[in-house]
């Protein structure tokens, strides 16, 4: 089950876009763990919100094994899309062999027309 914090809310949104000037340039990763679960929201530059995003869990992962030293190699990322794994191999000076494994799930269906 994926936690919610506060970071969802326009509220605090609006305070970091008022502090950075550039925030819509980025993607930001809102990042907590508890042990070797990361739960992991990312605001995505023009889009928002995202249910999940697989290179905002690898820089997750690989932040959280930098800053603290005795994290296991299989991470679990929760992030309100579902559950993506994780693996960190030969984490040795900071450099890493990574396995992200994740189910897909369809999101949407449509159509596009071009004249």
């Amino acid at each position: 089950e994926f936690r919610r914090v506060l970071f969802r809310s326009n509220k605090y949104i609006e305070i970091l876009k008022s502090s950075m000037p550039d925030f819509n340039l980025y993607n930001h990763n809102f990042v907590w763990f508890e042990q070797d679960n990361i739960y992991a929201e990312v605001f995505e530059k023009g889009v928002g919100f995202t249910q999940s995003c697989g290179s905002g869990a690898i820089a997750s992962a690989c932040a959280v094994a930098i800053f603290k030293e005795n994290i296991a190699q299989t991470i679990h990322i929760n992030q309100p899309g579902g559950l993506l794994i994780v693996v960190l191999k030969n984490k040795k000076n900071k450099t890493f062999f990574i396995d992200q494994i994740g189910i897909a799930k369809k999101s949407f269906h449509g159509f596009l027309v071009i004249d």
